[in-house]
């Protein structure tokens, strides 16, 4: 009986370790696939977001180890043939997996920064630039007309040098500068409007049989009946 309970200790410490991925490179006729790949996707992480932030081509066999360097960085001279390439394969199916996770992640992010960083600057820019336009042209006696004198892209592009700038700063920022330059103005323009109106006020007494009351400079009127 007590032999019996120890060979069924050895079986279940035995199941443990295998359950845990516990890995005896000295002894192993079979290599553990998900090890393999896990540390090749680690690394290829690695190298790919250093790549893109570098600025260098989207190509993860610039950077991936040779199968003879990832052999001598994980000592699988010791093992067999079989264990090898089984390794070697999982390795770098995992290192091109990680890599191009890792290089479109940093790309996406690096260009969505840039686009809203555009997009706030241009709206920064725009809502003063239409205010004043706005402003202007109400007191010049135009129409409200956001577009009379909203510069052309190219101006933006050239009065800001944009053209210094990345392609994605640049669109941010046109697309922020019109979008608010077009609110700003007609904000502007209305305000003054009002405040133009409530400063021509006037009182006047309407009597019981009805009448109209206009402003001095005919802008308001109010017909009563």
């Amino acid at each position: 009986m007590k032999i019996t309970n120890k060979i069924i200790s050895i079986l279940i410490i035995t199941l443990m370790l295998l359950n845990t991925g516990t890995v005896f490179a000295a002894t192993s006729t079979s290599y553990d696939s998900d090890y393999a790949k896990g540390i090749g996707e680690a690394l290829g992480k690695i190298s790919g977001a250093k790549d893109c932030r570098s600025g260098e081509d989207y190509d993860y066999r610039d950077s991936m180890p040779s199968s003879t360097e990832i052999s001598d960085m994980y000592d699988l001279d010791k093992q067999s043939s079989s264990y090898r390439r089984g390794f070697v394969a999982e390795f770098k199916s995992g290192y091109q997996e990680g890599y191009n996770e890792a290089y479109d992640m940093v790309a996406y992010e690096s260009t969505q920064v840039t686009l809203e960083q555009g997009l706030a600057d241009g709206e920064a820019v725009g809502m003063i630039v239409g205010a004043a336009y706005g402003t202007k042209d109400f007191y010049e006696g135009n129409d409200s007309y956001y577009k009379r004198d909203m510069p052309f892209n190219s101006e933006i592009i050239e009065q800001y040098s944009l053209d210094n700038d990345y392609v994605n700063y640049e669109n941010g920022f046109i697309t922020g500068f019109v979008s608010a330059y077009e609110e700003s103005y007609n904000q502007a323009y209305r305000e003054e409007n009002t405040k133009d109106g409530l400063e021509k006020e006037i009182t006047e007494i309407i009597p019981i049989s009805g009448g109209i009351a206009v402003t001095a400079d005919n802008r308001f009127m109010v017909d009563v009946p």
